[in-house]
């Protein structure tokens, strides 16, 4: 059984989203829609349906970098499942992550097991104690939601 709190829909009226967005734009975005089905339908990876919705969300969200953490009960650490786009240098500091207080947007949803949304990472606390990270890679904002499963 899976947990998770669902967003709240915007209010009031909305346009439909395939007249907003250009028309290249749609066709990219249905041809990754389609592979991620597909992807599931044929029985690949888990690891490349991952990685493929990765890359959507990135398609989706212009200058963003998307990433899945699988958080390991035995080690207590949160490890990279996918994030295609993550520089390899910067994979050390998220690698092996402890959940905890000041240990990012992922770090501080894994602790509190609630999704945890920092608009302004320079400065923000809960990012102190991957500052340097955060310094190094100019991550500005960062939003992390734990999916809470039972086994």
């Amino acid at each position: 059984m899976t947990e998770s709190a669902a967003p709240e829909p915007p209010s009031g009226d909305l346009p439909d989203p395939l007249e907003t967005i250009p028309a290249q734009q749609v066709v990219d975005l249905l041809e990754i829609q389609r592979a991620v089905l597909e992807s599931i339908a044929t029985g690949e990876s888990c690891a490349d349906i991952l990685d493929k919705l990765c890359r959507l969300i990135e398609f989706m969200v212009p200058q963003s970098l998307a990433s899945v953490m699988l958080y390991d009960d035995e080690t207590d650490e949160l490890s990279i499942q996918a994030a295609p786009s993550l520089p390899a240098a910067a994979r050390p500091y998220f690698e092996r992550l402890k959940p905890g207080i000041g240990m990012g947007s992922c770090g501080t949803a894994a602790l509190g097991k609630k999704p945890v949304y920092v608009t302004k990472v320079p400065g923000d606390p809960r990012w102190d104690g991957l500052r340097q990270a955060a310094e190094s890679f100019a991550i500005g904002s960062c939003w992390s939601i734990p999916i809470l499963v039972n086994d």
